[in-house]
């Protein structure tokens, strides 16, 4: 769990998984100047907001990750592909590790007979790691398809990994999904025990029956409704 403090807000924002929590800041003004805040602390430590993770004071850049536009996430893909790479080579079973070795016996073989055809002496690395035979086939995250919640999903459970981090804010995911694919969203990210809270410019017609609202009214009111 972790309790994000802001002066904009009288109470602290709660991310546990058993609500979704939506905070809907309606004046434009002020939701852009909360989120450049929000991404300035993240990036820089700034002092606009403090965290607490388990009760314990912690660092807002180590523990959440900023999604503005969930159709494009601005990721460092090369570097998670070549961390997903590496750990892949963990999973690595003895069975198939012995099936590895069987190919790389038959490909050596057919790689020295072919290296006959050339005019000029060569040699072949007969010591590649695994994880480069895997880059070489351009293991990597699924592309982009027909279904942008699998995209969505697999990149942020990619991020997780890369990044170790739990938990995540995404700014209007009503405007880009709907209730029902949101609540694919959110229950397919429970299950890696990814958290996320969604900040709004408005508040959507389209509410999830488990949604918290913490609303800043364009007065500046502050507004807890839960829909439950």
């Amino acid at each position: 769990m972790i309790e994000i403090k802001h002066v904009l807000f009288d109470e602290p924002i709660v991310i546990d998984g058993t609500k979704l929590l939506n905070l809907v800041i309606e004046d434009k003004r002020i939701f852009r100047k909360f989120l450049i805040q929000l991404n300035n602390e993240i990036e820089n430590d700034s002092e606009h907001f403090a965290l607490y993770r388990d009760g314990k004071e912690s660092s807002l850049s180590k523990n959440l990750f900023l999604i503005v536009n969930p159709l494009f996430l601005e990721i460092d893909e090369k570097k998670i592909n070549t961390i997903i790479q590496k750990d892949l080579v963990k999973t690595i079973s003895d069975e198939q590790e012995t099936q590895y070795n069987e190919i790389m016996s038959s490909l050596y073989k057919w790689l020295n007979d072919v290296k006959l055809n050339s005019d000029v002496a060569i040699e072949i690395d007969e010591e590649i790691p695994m994880n480069t035979i895997f880059k070489n086939f351009n293991l990597s995250l699924i592309g982009r398809n027909e279904n942008d919640i699998e995209y969505f999903v697999e990149r942020i459970k990619a991020v997780s990994k890369v990044f170790n981090t739990k938990y995540f804010v995404f700014v209007d995911l009503h405007f880009y999904f709907n209730k029902e694919e949101i609540d694919i969203i959110y229950s397919e990210l429970l299950k890696h025990d990814i958290y996320f809270f969604v900040i709004s410019s408005q508040k959507s017609n389209e509410i999830l029956h488990y949604e918290k609202f913490i609303i800043i009214d364009n007065d500046l009111a502050e507004i807890h409704q839960n829909v439950d």
